[in-house]
């Protein structure tokens, strides 16, 4: 099943890459994230922080569009009991399909959902964890077009990612609110044509 799964991920990745040549619009972001832990233990430790990452998104027909990310989240924290450093480093890359709601004013929001690939590393005087696991992300977002084919993309999102570090399994997914800048070529994504 993981490996199916990673499959699907990587496919729906290329599938991005392959298609932005003949795509209806291509769009390359970069983002600024604030990512919110929902797990308590995880939060005890490291709290919240910022993060960095990309986004493409490849148009399809009518209002769909592919997309995948990658975004780096890294931080350092002290351990409840001890108080000793611990350092965390969270990777998830995923990919999915947005759908483009119609425009409020000079807004163009979407929805977004797809699968992802969490890969974790963590570092204290207990040892040295590094694991990868399977799980998933929803979104939605706004676009607006600053100038032509600059965009600014207001999202805000959940993943949800367990992993097993020790003997006790964890959420290391959680909420992020994120601040992108995106550059369009071809017919504009947020200005999608209606389905003929």
């Amino acid at each position: 099943m993981k490996t199916k799964t990673l499959k699907l991920i990587a496919c729906l990745g290329l599938a991005c890459l392959a298609a932005a040549p003949a795509a209806q619009a291509f769009v390359f972001e970069v983002k600024a994230v604030y990512f919110q832990p929902t797990e308590t233990a995880f939060k005890d430790i490291y709290g919240g922080g910022l993060c960095f990452g990309g986004e493409i998104t490849v148009g399809l027909a009518g209002r769909f569009a592919l997309w995948t990310s990658a975004d780096y989240f890294s931080k350092t924290g002290a351990l409840t009991l001890t108080g000793e450093e611990a350092k965390l480093r969270i990777v998830p890359i995923l990919a999915g399909l947005k759908y483009d709601l119609p425009a409020v004013g000079p807004a163009h929001p979407y929805l977004g959902a797809g699968l992802g690939y969490f890969q974790y590393k963590e570092k204290s005087v207990i040892g040295v964890v590094e694991k990868g696991s399977l799980g998933f992300g929803a979104k939605a977002g706004a676009r607006l077009e600053i100038a032509s084919g600059i965009l600014v993309d207001f999202q805000a999102g959940y993943t949800r990612c367990k992993v097993k570090p020790q003997d006790i399994e964890a959420n290391i997914g959680g909420f992020q609110f994120a601040l992108g800048v995106g550059f369009e070529i071809g017919p504009k994504t947020s200005n999608p044509k209606e389905p003929s």
